[in-house]
């Protein structure tokens, strides 16, 4: 059996060797009207360069020719990163647009080697107001082709809050995985009650964003005025979810995933 194993873990190695391999995901950019979203990525080894290429898809799963600044509208968009330093790439779209760009972005590095971390962050500017901004980090994932390999129905946990008045909680979604996803969203108050259940589908490389107090694929107008937690099930390790939390004068807050 141990020689059975290592062989099986030598093959796909080899197999997987030459690939460009994705290291994690943002589960949403915004740009365009009032809005900019500012990814920095960092090196993590001293000795060897990253190429990687920063792919970008719209809600539909279709390729996104994001407005990279100094570049224009590309996708992938494609870089080096020198060993140890660090890459700022910034989605500025048209401030005057009428509506904004969304969707999501992959992080993807040649070869899966070396290790890429990075942050996004979401600014968005109002009329008479100072500028706001929200940082997330890069949701990574273990490469198919490195052990350990992907959980079976991994779950998270996202703090939600819809207190009249006050808060409005805004989620995102992404998969990342080449199949369709199936979620299952459960909505629990701060008692452990159940408030609601929901299920989403997202097909490969689909994206939504969405209120959770607005009816819709995950979000129901009884959440209105609640808050609690919002436990997540996938079928596949290979998504992504974040949220913002949304002051009623205008501030906002990012709200990241707990890992169950």
């Amino acid at each position: 059996m141990a020689r059975f194993s290592i062989r099986l873990i030598l093959a796909t190695l080899l197999l997987c060797s030459g690939l460009a391999l994705a290291q994690g995901s943002f589960g949403h950019v915004v740009y365009g009207s009032g809005w900019q979203t500012t990814f920095t990525f960092v090196n993590m080894s001293t000795a060897d360069p990253a190429n990687v290429s920063l792919n970008f898809y719209n809600n539909d799963g279709t390729a996104l020719q994001a407005d990279v600044q100094g570049v224009g509208k590309v996708t992938p968009y494609n870089f080096t990163i020198p060993a140890g330093n660090s890459k700022t790439v910034i989605l500025v779209g048209d401030p005057a647009a009428p509506a904004d760009t969304e969707g999501w972005a992959q992080l993807v590095v040649v070869d899966g080697y070396p290790t890429v971390r990075g942050q996004g962050a979401f600014r968005r500017h109002l009329n008479n107001q100072p500028d706001f901004e929200a940082v997330v980090p890069l949701t990574s994932y273990d490469s198919a082709c490195i052990l350990p390999f992907p959980n079976q129905n991994p779950g998270v946990l996202l703090p939600f809050d819809n207190t009249t008045g006050a808060y409005t909680t805004a989620l995102a979604f992404a998969n990342a995985d080449t199949v369709t996803q199936t979620l299952q969203l459960e909505y629990d108050d701060e008692s452990n009650q159940k408030i609601i259940s929901k299920t989403l589908t997202l097909p490969p490389n689909n994206h939504i964003a969405l209120l959770t107090n607005v009816a819709g694929a995950a979000g129901d107008p009884i959440l209105a005025g609640k808050k609690g937690v919002l436990r997540i099930t996938a079928t596949s390790k290979f998504f992504a979810v974040l949220g913002l939390l949304f002051n009623s004068t205008g501030p906002y807050t990012a709200i990241l995933p707990i890992s169950q």
